[in-house]
C-alpha cells in the first residue's frame, strides 16, 4: 500500500463514514420517534383523563380508547420499528468496520517508513467499495421502494371508481379538452 492509496482510500473512507453517520442517526432517530410519539399520545390521553377525573366526570371513553389502542396494537409499534431496524443494522455494522479500517490507515501512515501492508490494502479496498456500494444501493433500491408504492397507492385510487364512474370521468375529460383547444384557437387569443 503506498502513501497515495492510503489517502485515497481514507477519504472514501471517511466520506462513507460521515454519510453512513447520518443516515444511521436518521434511521435511528425515526425508530425512536415510532415510541415517543406512542407515549406522547398516552401521555396526553391519561392526562386528559386525569383532569377528568378531577373535575369529577367520568374520563372520555375515546382517551381510554386512546390508549388501549396504542398499547394493544403491537404491529403499529413493531412493525415500522422493525422495518427501520432492518435498514440501520447494515449502516452501523459498515460504520463499525469503517472506523476499524480507517484507524488501522491512520496507524499505518503514522510510521516514518510504512512496510507494504498488501492485506490493509486489500482490506480497505474491499470495506471502502462496499460503503460505496451500499450508499448507491440504498438510494437506488429506496427510489424503486418508493415508486412502487405510490404506483400501489395510485391503482388502488383508480380501482376504486365503479365503471360508470370511470366513463363519465373518461367523458368530462374529453368535453374539458375540447372545451380548451376551441378556447385557445388562434382565432380566440386576444392580440398583443
Amino acid at each position: 500500500m503506498s502513501t497515495d492509496y492510503a489517502t485515497l482510500v481514507s477519504a472514501i473512507i471517511l466520506g462513507s463514514l460521515a454519510a453512513g453517520t447520518v443516515r444511521t442517526y436518521n434511521l435511528v432517530r425515526k425508530w425512536t420517534n415510532v415510541y415517543t410519539d406512542a407515549a406522547r399520545t398516552i401521555t396526553e390521553a391519561r392526562g386528559r383523563a386525569i383532569e377528568a377525573i378531577r373535575g369529577g366526570n367520568q374520563p372520555d371513553p375515546d382517551d381510554l380508547q386512546t390508549v388501549v389502542d396504542t398499547l394493544n396494537v403491537p404491529r403499529s409499534l413493531l412493525l415500522p420499528t422493525l422495518r427501520t431496524n432492518f435498514l440501520v443494522m447494515p449502516w452501523i455494522g459498515l460504520c463499525g468496520i469503517l472506523i476499524i479500517v480507517q484507524i488501522d490507515i491512520l496507524k499505518w501512515m503514522a510510521v516514518a517508513k510504512p512496510a507494504a501492508d498488501p492485506g490493509l490494502a486489500r482490506l480497505s479496498f474491499y470495506v471502502a467499495s462496499a460503503a460505496v456500494i451500499l450508499l448507491v444501493a440504498e438510494g437506488v433500491i429506496r427510489a424503486v421502494a418508493h415508486a412502487f408504492t405510490h404506483a400501489i397507492e395510485t391503482g388502488k385510487m383508480l380501482n376504486s371508481a365503479k365503471i360508470e364512474e370511470n366513463r363519465a370521468w373518461w367523458d368530462a375529460l374529453s368535453q374539458h379538452i375540447q372545451n380548451d383547444s376551441s378556447d385557445n384557437s388562434p382565432t380566440n387569443q386576444p392580440n398583443l
